[in-house]
This record gives C-alpha cells, structure tokens and sequence, in this order.
C-alpha cells in the first residue's frame, strides 16, 4: 500500500485534534490476488471501483508502485516517504538516487508503532480520520487487533501466519 496523510483543518473543539485525510492505493499480485478472492469475495468488487490495482505476475511490482509515488509527487507537495527498511530497501535506494526523494526507514515495531497506534485509534474514534469510505481500508481497520503494553501503549498484533485478514 502506499498511504499518504493530510492535514485537514482543525475541530469545532480547537483545543482537540486536528482533521486528517487519508489517502490510500492498494496494490497485489495478480496470483494474491486469485487466492484472496476465494476468501474475501468482496475483493473482485474492489478491483472493479478502482480500489485495488491487481499488477501481473506472483511478487511486488516495484515500477507501478514507483509510478504511483512519483504521480503523487506531482500532484502534491510530499515531504517525504518512509518506508520498512527490512522489506522496501531497494525501493527506497531507487526513489531516493533516481528521484531525489527524501526517504526516511520506519522499523515495523512496537516501539515506532506505540504512538502511532494510539493517535490514530483517537482520531478514528473521534471522527477526525476522513478517507472517503475506502472499503479496504475499512476491512483493513476492522482486522487490526491492539496489544495494550504497560505504560498505554498500543501496537498492532500481528496476524497469524497466511491469515487474509490483513491489516
């Protein structure tokens, strides 16, 4: 997925948060894509409103991603990208020498994720989190599963393994 994040003004109540918009282009492989159908059929209606790109073959196609983020660029003033070091390097090297992006690593991991969980749990809840109705992101929320952590700090569980509840 590539999710991008917008402020979008303040509440009635200005001593709460701020309004966000979340804008999200969800990718898979043509052959994830195949195996998730027979679980999620909603998955093929997805496909159709524009909501999920299926791309060819069996594995991340790194190009149409790229794509993606370059005419995001254009259209906005993106400040940066970060990124999971542990899986998207390549990618990062490329948008980052080719393209002159700033790229900045996000660890996948309690500790990065603890904050981040917490405010947009409160900004969902408290109806500042705007995305259009984004099926997939909704599915997406509706699967997330918090940990509570000493000190009130939540992450995200993660799935079992070969779950197609993804978060």
């Amino acid at each position: 997925a590539f999710a991008m994040l917008f402020p979008w003004g303040k509440t009635s109540d200005k001593r709460r948060f701020s309004r966000y918009r979340l804008c999200v282009e969800y990718f898979i492989p043509e052959e994830g894509f195949l195996q998730l159908s027979e679980k999620v059929p909603a998955v093929l209606d997805w496909r159709e409103r524009g909501f999920l790109n299926v791309t060819s073959g069996n594995t991340f196609d790194e190009p149409t991603y790229i794509d993606c983020v370059l005419k995001a660029n254009e259209l906005f003033d993106c400040r940066g990208l970060a990124y999971d070091p542990r899986y998207a390097h390549s990618l990062a090297q490329t948008l980052q020498d080719t393209h002159g992006m700033l790229i900045q690593p996000f660890n996948q991991s309690g500790l990065t994720y603890g904050g981040t969980v917490s405010e947009f749990e409160k900004s969902v809840e408290s109806g500042c989190m705007e995305h259009n109705g984004h099926p997939l992101l909704n599915w997406n929320v509706q699967n997330a599963v918090c940990i509570e952590r000493p000190g009130n700090i939540k992450i995200l569980s993660k799935p079992i393994r070969g779950n197609h509840k993804k978060i």
